[in-house]
């Protein structure tokens, strides 16, 4: 989808023109995590990491070879 992103809620779905890095940026730091490079999760969401996934609700979300440590650190740090 290039520079379109879809955002997915719990009421309802929306697509914007924005790069995944913009978007990134515009977010409340601490809340929402990049797992991947396709998806960002928001931290309050997370019921579970199972291996190279994230669990949101009813999806598994991937994780990323290069977004595992961080993932893992920052689960750490908030189960602390």
């Amino acid at each position: 989808m290039r520079d379109y992103l879809k955002i997915h809620m719990p009421q309802q779905t929306l697509m914007t023109l924005l790069t995944m890095n913009e978007f990134e940026r515009s977010l409340p730091k601490g809340r929402f995590i990049r797992i991947h490079k396709s998806y960002i999760a928001a931290v309050g969401h997370i019921s579970a990491v199972y291996g190279n996934s994230v669990e949101l609700g009813k999806e598994t979300i991937p994780i990323g070879l290069n977004y595992r440590e961080m993932v893992m650190n920052f689960i750490g740090k908030k189960t602390r």
